[in-house]
């Protein structure tokens, strides 16, 4: 701004906070020009970001270690470290976008396709790590499923894997019964964006709480839209740039 490339425009309207201030770049002339973009997250600090991304750096550089382990152990982290932030935030802003930098550096695959594979796997290994001390004193056991053999397997306990054939379930619900057995009571549907995989976990869930087992759905709920069409700020997959929505 000093020498003029950039300059001050108009004042636009916010849902809330302070009122942002367009800036423009002049485009008489040639030139080249790289932009850094910084997102304010509230409740995360500098060191907290920092220590996550070291963190992640160490497990990813492991090659004992699966992506969905460091993954998992990171928004772990980022959610210990940072209990006044939106878990939504910690999930899409840091450990997402770390991930898809610091990935190249130790393993041969494109970040954005392995995220949505291994993504989805840390997410399932996150819940049952933070569920297991909440649910266990009420005798329930909460565990997720790994591969097609896992999950096929679960939907026949049910009685329900003839009907919905291959769709998919990502978790399963537990008790003890009066022989003193787990038995399955249910299942979690976990998505971070809730249109991941819909037509999928729509036929499973009606078939599951027909048969009378329990089906919730679990999500982050992660959405946010680039510019020049959004501000990067995660709204949700219910929200908009005119309507915003919380995220629990």
């Amino acid at each position: 701004m000093s020498i003029g490339v950039i300059y001050e425009g108009a004042t636009g309207e916010a849902m809330r906070g302070r009122k942002p201030t367009f800036l423009h770049i002049r485009t008489q002339n040639r030139l080249a020009i790289a932009v850094d973009v910084e997102i304010d997250l509230p409740g995360v600090s500098q060191k907290a970001y920092l220590a996550t991304k070291t963190l992640l750096d160490a497990k990813l550089g492991n090659v004992d270690r699966k992506n969905r382990e460091a993954i998992s152990t990171a928004f772990v982290h980022a959610l210990r470290k940072c209990p006044n932030a939106n878990a939504s935030d910690l999930w899409h802003h840091v450990v997402y976008r770390l991930y898809c930098t610091i990935l190249p550096r130790y393993r041969p695959q494109d970040p954005k396709q392995s995220w949505v594979r291994a993504g989805g796997e840390a997410l399932e290994m996150t819940l049952e790590r933070l569920y297991t001390p909440v649910l266990a004193p009420h005798g329930i056991r909460i565990k997720m499923l790994l591969g097609a053999g896992q999950k096929i397997k679960a939907l026949s306990d049910m009685g329900i894997q003839a009907t919905v054939g291959a769709a998919k379930l990502d978790m399963t619900l537990h008790m003890i019964d009066g022989q003193d057995r787990w038995i399955i009571i249910g299942g979690v549907h976990v998505k971070a964006s809730l249109a991941e995989r819909v037509s999928d976990d729509i036929p499973a869930s009606r078939a599951m709480m027909a048969a009378g087992y329990f089906s919730p759905l679990w999500t982050l709920d992660v959405k946010s839209f680039p510019p020049p069409h959004g501000d990067l700020v995660n709204r949700g997959e219910f929200g908009s740039l005119e309507n915003s929505v919380s995220e629990a």
